[in-house]
């Protein structure tokens, strides 16, 4: 059977049931392993991208829920908004 005769397998990870374009199947999921305490990626914890990494995201003042898969925030007393789900306030055009 020639390569263009097989069915092409679509990925079951992606809510269409579709073949990811290159950047979705390089970066789709990678924060699902976070573990506070420990280092982020399989990588040396030296490695430039495990300091970034703990720097900005483990260390960041808006924090995140640990446990979890999602990397969603949490709310910072400091912060005038609360992560990505803020609705913004109507504006008067008087």
């Amino acid at each position: 059977m020639s390569e263009l005769a097989q069915k092409r397998r679509s990925w079951s990870r992606y809510s269409e049931r579709r073949i990811p374009t290159e950047y979705e199947f390089v970066s789709h999921d990678l924060h699902w392993h976070y573990k506070p305490g420990q280092t982020p990626w399989e990588m040396s914890p030296d490695h430039v991208w495990n300091r970034w990494y703990v720097e900005h995201r483990n260390d960041s003042p808006s924090g995140a829920r640990t446990g979890t898969r999602s990397a969603t925030r949490t709310c910072s007393s400091t912060a005038p908004t609360c992560g990505r789900r803020t609705r913004r306030r109507p504006t008067s055009t008087a």
